[in-house]
């Protein structure tokens, strides 16, 4: 029962996060993105829902086996460490799609990226292999955070509100 409850609590958390974001992104992409020029770095729009749905599979599995692989005295910093990197995912869909601000939403996004560095070397002090499963989303957070750089560079500062 408790790694039933561990893997709703894994699933739930990830799901949150997604369902969240989304409606953020939803609303930015309508007020502002849209019609804002692309960078040359940017994807076309039908990848994003993609990779993020490859990427939160992989968080939801990696806090799962996280919380089933250790105790929870042993993991709390991984743990914590995942929350922040989700909050932050937060943050970021409200700076930058929520409140057009393109420069906060990069530092937001740079802090995450410490984040998620910080969790793989954490997870890593565990003797955990699963940090493997971490290596796709901090690769796309990194060329996030360069498309993200690219709007900073290419648009300036665009405030929706």
């Amino acid at each position: 029962m408790k790694k039933f409850l561990k893997l709703v609590y894994s699933v739930f958390l990830v799901l949150a996060t997604n369902i969240l974001c989304g409606e953020i992104t939803r609303e930015g992409i309508l007020l502002w993105y849209n019609s804002t020029p692309k960078t040359a770095i940017t994807p076309p729009n039908v990848v994003f829902p993609i990779v993020w749905s490859i990427l939160y599979l992989l968080l939801a599995i990696y806090l799962f086996l996280l919380l089933t692989s250790s105790s929870l005295k042993e993991s709390w910093k991984a743990h914590s460490l995942f929350i922040l990197q989700l909050c932050l995912q937060l943050v970021w869909c409200q700076v930058f799609f929520g409140e057009g601000m393109l420069f906060y939403g990069l530092i937001v996004l740079i802090v995450a990226d410490f984040a998620i560095v910080a969790l793989i070397r954490e997870t890593k002090n565990l003797g955990l292999k699963l940090y493997y499963l971490l290596y796709p989303y901090l690769i796309w957070m990194v060329y996030a955070t360069l498309i993200n750089l690219s709007y900073v560079y290419e648009n300036g500062e665009i405030v929706v509100f």
